[in-house]
C-alpha cells in the first residue's frame, strides 16, 4: 500500500489510523508503517497470551521465542523497505489546512468550469468571491484564463495573490515573496494547494494551477501530481513525479516549481 494524499483526504476510526499517523508524520511510508502496526500489535499479543496462560512463575518460554522470531522478522521486514526507499531523498509531508482548504476549493470549483476549454462558468451556481474574480475586467465569463482560476479559487479559500499578471511571471514574482514559499522542481515535493508553475506553451505565457493531488514516488516508481486548472482540455491535469521527484511536463513546457502559502 502506498501513501496517498488528496484533496478528500481524512483520518478514520479503527485499526488504519495507526498506520496514517505513523506514515504521515515520519519517514516511513505507509506500507512500513503497517509492519510496524503489526509488530507493536504482536508485542501486546505476547503479553495478553502471557498474562492469560500462567501464574506469572512460568519459566516456559516456548511462545515467547516464537513472538520474539516473528518480532525479529517484522523489524528486518521494516528496516529492509526503509533501506530501499532511502536513497530517493523523497519524503511526503502532511498537508497544512490552508493548503487542504485551497485544494478542496479549487476541486470544487474546477467542477463549476463548462464550455470551449472550461473558460466558462455559471454565475447562479459559482461561489460569489470566485465569481467576482472571473467576471473583473480583462477576464469574463468564456475567457477564464489560468490565471482568473488560481486567482478565482484563492480568493474563495480566503487568501490574496500579490500578484497576477502573465502565468509566466508567477515564478520570479513569488521568490522572497513575504507570506509565500516557492520550491524549485526537484526540490521538495509538491503539496496541496500549491500553485504549480510552468513556463513555455506556444506563445510563452506559461501556465499555473492548483493542487489538489500528490501520488509521491516510492520504492523506485514514478509517482504524480494533480491539480485543478481552466483554458485547457480539461478542468483538471496529472502529470507524472519521477523517482528522484522532478515533475515532467507537456511537450514545450517545463514545470518551475510550485508557490506554497505560509499565511
Amino acid at each position: 500500500m502506498d501513501k496517498r494524499w488528496n484533496a478528500t483526504s481524512k483520518l478514520k476510526d479503527g485499526p488504519d489510523t495507526m498506520v496514517q499517523d505513523i506514515s504521515s508524520d515520519g519517514g516511513l511510508s505507509a506500507a512500513q508503517a503497517s509492519l510496524l502496526q503489526s509488530l507493536m500489535a504482536t508485542q501486546t499479543q505476547e503479553n495478553a497470551l502471557a498474562a492469560l496462560g500462567s501464574d506469572g512463575t512460568s519459566t516456559d518460554t516456548s511462545s515467547s521465542s516464537s513472538t520474539s522470531t516473528d518480532f525479529s522478522s517484522l523489524l528486518s521486514s521494516v528496516l529492509s523497505l526503509q533501506s530501499s526507499s532511502a536513497g530517493t531523498g523523497i519524503t511526503s509531508v502532511t498537508p497544512s489546512a490552508i493548503g487542504t482548504q485551497i485544494a478542496q476549493t479549487a476541486s470544487s470549483l474546477a467542477n463549476d468550469l463548462q464550455g470551449a476549454m472550461y473558460r466558462s462558468f455559471n454565475p447562479a451556481t459559482t461561489p460569489q468571491a470566485a465569481s467576482q474574480v472571473w467576471s473583473s475586467a480583462g477576464w469574463g465569463n468564456g475567457n477564464v484564463q489560468c490565471v482568473a482560476f488560481v486567482d478565482g479559487a484563492m480568493r474563495q479559500a480566503g487568501v490574496t495573490l500579490p500578484f497576477a499578471g502573465n502565468a509566466s511571471d508567477f515564478w520570479p514574482s513569488y521568490q522572497n515573496q513575504p507570506g509565500w514559499q516557492t520550491i524549485a522542481n526537484g526540490a521538495g515535493l509538491p503539496q496541496l494547494g500549491d500553485i504549480i508553475a510552468l513556463a513555455g506553451g506556444t506563445s510563452g505565457y506559461g501556465h499555473v494551477g492548483i493542487v489538489t493531488g500528490v501520488q509521491p514516488p516510492l520504492n523506485g516508481q514514478p509517482g504524480s501530481v494533480t491539480f485543478a486548472q481552466s483554458n485547457s482540455g480539461s478542468p483538471r491535469g496529472t502529470l507524472p513525479i519521477a523517482p528522484d521527484g522532478t515533475v515532467g511536463a507537456w511537450p514545450g513546457y517545463q514545470v518551475q516549481g510550485f508557490i506554497r502559502s505560509t499565511l
